[in-house]
């Protein structure tokens, strides 16, 4: 193996081992942020109940009595958690987002990378070496697989949608004008986020590297 060729596949597995790392956090990101989404609907929303049990287990653990229970709920800043709630469901959105872009874009790299070190080792077309991430993958991949990401799509748009539709129409019937702005202040660039985390993971799912233009010119020169 020449020099140019141990350089290539140093840098291929050290790309992958990135990319694995960062493809996991990914999973754990979105993961977090459907439970960030149910926790905020249990808490935003009084008719569900759940603003009493917490209270209930929080006065039974503290030993405290029924008029302090009244008085903590009634003066406690609902407002506040629920503005906090938002704020956390963006950040997670975003960096859903920045996560899923680098991880896709990442891959694509990978699948161009195995190409120039065939190249180098002189690896015959039958040879399947340094084709996992390119042409052995995209040629092994069945409709389920290629319909997860819809899935996903589908799924978190579904919750975060009905969350944010839910919480801006409740604030707004209760008359509450500051949190209604509140809340549309931040679910229009969190729905901004999810649409960009769509369209990255449909537009950059595919089978062909992006070859840059400079690499173009050069090729079509030839």
């Amino acid at each position: 193996m020449d020099t140019t060729a141990k350089y290539l596949t140093d840098h291929y597995q050290k790309t992958y081992e990135l990319t694995y790392a960062l493809w996991k956090g990914r999973n754990k990101t979105f993961l977090i942020l459907l439970g960030a989404v149910g926790l905020a609907t249990l808490v935003t929303f009084p008719a569900l109940g759940t603003r009493s049990v917490l209270f209930l287990y929080l006065a039974h653990s503290l030993g405290l009595e029924q008029k302090d229970v009244s008085g903590l709920q009634s003066g406690f800043p609902f407002a506040i958690l629920q503005a906090i709630f938002l704020f956390v469901i963006f950040y997670l959105t975003v960096n859903l987002y920045h996560r899923a872009r680098y991880v896709l874009r990442n891959y694509a790299y990978l699948g161009a990378l195995e190409t120039e070190i065939r190249q180098n080792l002189a690896l015959s077309a039958p040879s399947v070496a340094f084709t996992r991430e390119s042409s052995f993958y995209w040629g092994n991949r069945d409709i389920f697989s290629a319909a997860v990401k819809y899935v996903y799509i589908i799924l978190l748009s579904g919750l975060l949608v009905s969350f944010l539709a839910a919480t801006i129409i409740a604030d707004c019937k209760s008359g509450n004008r500051l949190l209604t702005i509140v809340d549309i202040l931040f679910a229009v660039p969190t729905l901004t986020f999810l649409a960009a985390y769509a369209i990255a993971s449909v537009s950059m799912d595919h089978g062909g590297a992006t070859v840059p233009k400079e690499q173009a010119k050069a090729k079509a020169a030839e």
